[in-house]
């Protein structure tokens, strides 16, 4: 059998890519069961958790598909948005989210506070990566999702708190690791 140079590329090329779909998808398969969490223990609305979650693990799975800046922020993002899940849940489940008649506004500025601690903690990691704004940009994206699927559990606009909460956080190193390249 006489292969040639670019045959063996091409084949490694594959054998390659195959092996990095397969890490993909078990790495996306651990996403999975955070929708069911959310909708059994946490309450959030079977629709949102179904739906956070297949984006959750599609972007997910392919965040370490490519690996990288992407696949190492995308770990972050999902580490710290799984704590952006559980506080918000943990503090309405004390009961200490429902202070008389504000139950929304008190869970509202839990999220929003996490969300902020959440960002700046994934913003100042990131700014020590080879490429601060594409892990940045991972680690936000799969953090907000992930956080998402708790706060949503909570109600609509905690989880658009979690959302400006981590913008808020994480803008300010976003922005000085922006100007260091």
């Amino acid at each position: 059998m006489n292969t040639t140079l670019p045959d063996l590329e091409a084949s490694a090329r594959r054998a390659y890519e195959r092996g990095r779909v397969r890490l993909g998808a078990s790495r996306a398969l651990f996403t999975v069961a955070l929708p069911l969490v959310a909708a059994t223990q946490l309450g959030a609305p079977t629709h949102v958790a179904v739906m956070l979650g297949a984006v959750l693990a599609l972007v997910f799975g392919y965040a370490q598909f490519k690996g990288r800046s992407v696949g190492r922020g995308a770990r972050m993002g999902l580490f710290l948005g799984l704590f952006g899940a559980l506080v918000p849940a943990m503090m309405m489940s004390s009961g200490f989210c429902c202070l008389g008649a504000s139950c929304e506004s008190t869970c509202l500025a839990a999220c929003i506070m996490v969300g902020v601690v959440a960002g700046a903690a994934g913003a100042l990691v990131s700014a020590s990566d080879a490429r601060p704004l594409v892990h940045g940009g991972a680690a936000a994206v799969i953090m907000l999702l992930a956080a998402g699927l708790g706060c949503s559990a909570v109600g609509g606009a905690e989880f658009l708190g979690m959302a400006a909460g981590l913008a808020l956080g994480g803008t300010t190193f976003f922005l000085r690791a922006a100007r260091a390249t």
